[in-house]
């Protein structure tokens, strides 16, 4: 239990940086899809320091699947 909070935290924080990158990408008139692809590229293991556990970029990474293949189905 100790380690749900914190990490509920984190994806709730990244989902909101999300949203505020593609709302910023829309105002800029590309779709919004670029700046999910750029708040991912932000938390992805290649930038030093934030993401050390590998199972936390899984969660990550399941979400935003979820999240992609929601917004697809909007769009149909």
């Amino acid at each position: 239990m100790e380690t749900t909070a914190p990490a509920i935290f984190e994806v709730g924080f990244v989902l909101l940086v999300a949203a505020i990158a593609g709302w910023l990408a829309r105002r800029a008139g590309l779709p919004a899809v670029f700046g999910y692809l750029a708040t991912g590229l932000l938390v992805s293991p290649f930038t030093p320091g934030y993401v050390a556990d590998r199972h936390q970029l899984q969660v990550f990474a399941d979400v935003g699947v979820v999240l992609l293949l929601f917004e697809v189905g909007i769009e149909l």
